[in-house]
């Protein structure tokens, strides 16, 4: 159990937004588990902003991220190297980090690791001074992330679903030059380049998951297909299970990687929030740079 107070960072637009009654009932939770915490809520502020204000006025306590893994990851930038532990309550739609840990999903479950988790080391990845728990992306994806935002009065399903139609009928393609920390150099075409922050399961009902989150190694997948049909038809053999190395993408393993461009500067995705990088992309792992409260069992 943490010994210091916890302080609790919690994104009211995370989720669903169902801001009121999810503070509520974490205030609830918090107050039955006898835990010392005291709740700070944020609502329109920049969430990075006020993740380095939590840090920085309470270093005495345990901050905690509940909300998404946007949340997740602006209070993990603001405790990353210091040895300092955090705290997760997933209230996010996805919740991808807090999967893979292992950690519990329900506000309870949630709270009860607060309580008797310990502080595991786990890495992260990096790219350019920006940390990334999940992935980074090029090409195709963070241009989605884009066209969704301009459609957001649109339910989810169809704004996602009309933003991939958008993007699946551009032809652009990226012209990379990758460096390998073995000194390995190779020029690449892709439409579809993603650095995961360690090995990611690439098909089926586990896509996207990682099975460990202590390698210490970046997984880089390049796809390059060509058309609308061979677009779409990848994200299809992807949900089903059927992707095959060498035919509809390649994959490599390592700690640190260089991408660069003729472009000046390159879209970019971070854990599926959207930014504008300057070229190169310097990407590497940051080993066991996290402590995270999780229980014994987590990976």
């Amino acid at each position: 159990m943490p010994t210091s107070e916890l302080v609790i960072l919690l994104n009211e637009g995370a989720g669903r937004g169902e801001a009121g009654r999810a503070e509520a009932a974490l205030r609830t939770q918090v107050a039955a588990s006898g835990l010392r915490a005291r709740v700070v809520a944020v609502s329109g502020a920049p969430i990075e902003r006020c993740a380095v204000e939590v840090v920085r006025d309470t270093r005495a306590a345990t901050p905690v991220a509940a909300g998404g893994d946007g949340t997740v990851r602006a209070v993990a930038t603001a405790v990353a190297g210091t040895g300092r532990p955090f705290g997760i309550v997933p209230l996010g739609t996805r919740n991808h980090f807090a999967r893979d840990l292992g950690l519990p999903l329900d506000l309870e479950g949630a709270v009860a690791v607060l309580r008797r988790g310990a502080g595991r080391p786990v890495d992260a990845g990096d790219v350019n001074g920006l940390l990334f728990l999940n992935n980074a992306s090029l090409g195709l994806y963070p241009r989605c992330v884009r066209e969704r935002r301009l459609g957001q009065t649109r339910a989810r399903w169809t704004a996602m679903i009309a933003s991939a139609w958008r993007v699946a009928r551009r032809r652009d393609r990226l012209h990379l030059r990758v460096r390998t920390s073995d000194g390995a150099e190779r020029s690449i075409r892709a439409s579809i380049v993603l650095v995961g922050n360690n090995r990611c399961t690439l098909g089926g009902l586990d896509l996207g998951t990682r099975p460990s989150l202590s390698e210490g190694a970046l997984s880089v997948v390049l796809a390059a297909p060509e058309g609308v049909a061979a677009k779409l038809g990848l994200v299809r053999k992807a949900l089903l299970g059927r992707l095959e190395p060498g035919v509809d993408y390649r994959e490599l393993r390592t700690p640190r990687l260089v991408l660069e461009s003729e472009r000046t500067r390159l879209p970019v995705a971070l854990d599926g929030e959207g930014f504008t990088l300057e070229s190169p992309l310097t990407f590497r792992s940051r080993a066991g740079v996290l402590r995270v409260l999780a229980h014994e069992a987590a990976r």
